[in-house]
């Protein structure tokens, strides 16, 4: 398998300095829900597992405070096979308030340089150095607004000087690589704004069967208004699997995720007809999988409420070809935060059920008499919990619930664990700030 290999720790400080934020007030609450992300490099082709690549990562989840700011470095690392390297890398994402009101959100990546070889003559192909990204969202007095720029000090092809790629016109060397800038997207309403790229998309042995695919220098930067409350996490999906050793084999349909400021009271929903299981190692098929959440936030009397759920729900399970069927499993977690200081979190997964169970012929009269079951499967047995609760914490504080409305462990004859299935999955949390 390709790896990339680090080959260097030293970090140059002039060509990795992130630019400054503007003048901002350190952790100054704005109404804004402010969201960012910003990458150095992501494998998202090949033969290497998804994110197995991810370098120089900054993230910030949503939060409602100027002056916040996070960065990540990375050292340059080898390209697989020998076929170049990419340069030391850094990634930064920062909220600011500026003296008119101005509330911004930047996210920005940083990569020293790219260098693709020639294998035939051993030679510099392709150069770039100085390459940066920067996505940049903020409210004024004129309303939402947004930015997007991507731009590098020096490009060169078998040492002639050219410009960046375009999505529609990328830089070729043939048999060698490809290097093409992604796509750049931008939105916003009265209410939004929102600014993405997708970076520049590397791509090694062009035309071969499983070509490494490498994201370079992608950020994103979100503001959303209506944050008078807290600040919403969450999603509801109707499956994750984990194989042996904790490969992930599929998940996520369908997957609603809840916005940073809620859904200002409706109800977002998202449904497939059916949920299949990729590379399970027993007979299972899901039916019917809706996904929803609800979060609203306002002022009441002078106090801040904030309050929502997360719901997943399946029409039909059926495991070792009928050894367990379910119908109508549902999950839900639900949180409101209020209080005269907005510290008090109340989370439970009420509307946690299932319609009907029969195991192994015998109809179980609750969710809660499967925990502990053994179910006799093809090849090997499945043990089986329900209503699998853990409440989300922020320090000692309990902010949210995660909920799965039923876990099954498949056993080979051995009796050792080779894949653990996750249905019906609903979490929410909601933080003060």
């Amino acid at each position: 398998m390709p790896r990339l290999l680090a080959v260097g720790a030293a970090v140059a400080a002039t060509s990795l300095a992130i630019a400054a934020a503007p003048s901002a007030l350190a952790s100054t609450p704005t109404p804004y829900g402010l969201t960012g992300e910003s990458l150095g490099l992501r494998v998202v082709g090949g033969s290497m597992p998804a994110n197995s690549g991810d370098l120089a990562k900054a993230v910030s989840a949503c939060t409602t405070l100027a002056g916040v700011r996070s960065t990540n470095n990375s050292a340059a690392v080898a390209l697989p096979g020998g076929s170049g390297r990419i340069g030391a890398m850094s990634s930064t994402t920062w909220t600011s308030r500026q003296s008119d009101g101005t509330v911004n959100r930047f996210s920005q990546a940083r990569v020293a340089g790219i260098t693709i070889d020639n294998p035939a003559t051993h030679t510099a192909a392709l150069t770039l150095s100085g390459l940066v990204s920067t996505s940049h969202v903020w409210h004024n007095a004129s309303g939402y607004h947004y930015s997007t720029s991507m731009s590098a000090s020096d490009v060169k092809l078998a040492g002639t000087p050219v410009s960046l790629p375009t999505p529609k016109s990328p830089i070729t060397i043939p048999g060698v690589a490809t290097l093409a800038m992604g796509a750049m997207n931008r939105a916003k309403d009265t209410n939004h704004a929102f600014a993405r790229i997708d970076g520049l998309l590397l791509t090694l042995q062009p035309g071969s069967a499983n070509p490494t695919v490498l994201d370079l220098a992608s950020t994103r930067a979100e503001i959303d208004a209506g944050a008078t409350g807290g600040v919403f996490g969450g999603n509801a999906t109707a499956s994750t699997i984990s194989a042996l050793g904790g490969t992930l084999t599929s998940s996520g349909q369908p997957l609603v995720s809840m916005p940073c400021v809620g859904t200002k009271g409706k109800v977002v929903q998202k449904a497939v007809a059916s949920a299949p299981l990729n590379s399970v190692s027993a007979p299972i098929t899901l039916g019917a999988a809706t996904s929803s959440d609800d979060g609203n936030q306002y002022m009441r009397n002078g106090q801040r409420y904030a309050t929502g759920y997360e719901r997943s729900s399946i029409s039909d399970v059926n495991l070792g070809n009928g050894a367990l069927v379910i119908k109508g499993l549902t999950a839900r977690a639900n949180v409101t935060r209020t209080g005269r200081t907005f510290n008090t979190v109340t989370a439970n997964d009420n509307g946690t059920t299932a319609g009907s169970i029969v195991a192994n012929g015998t109809t179980v009269p609750g969710l809660s008499q499967l925990n502990g079951k053994k179910i006799s499967i093809p090849g090997g047995v499945a043990t089986l919990q329900t209503s699998v609760v853990q409440k989300i914490m922020a320090g000692k504080t309990v902010i949210g619930e995660r909920v799965t409305g039923l876990r099954i462990t498949l056993l080979n004859a051995a009796g050792q664990t080779t894949t653990v299935i996750n249905l019906a999955n609903a979490n929410l949390r909601i933080k003060g700030h």
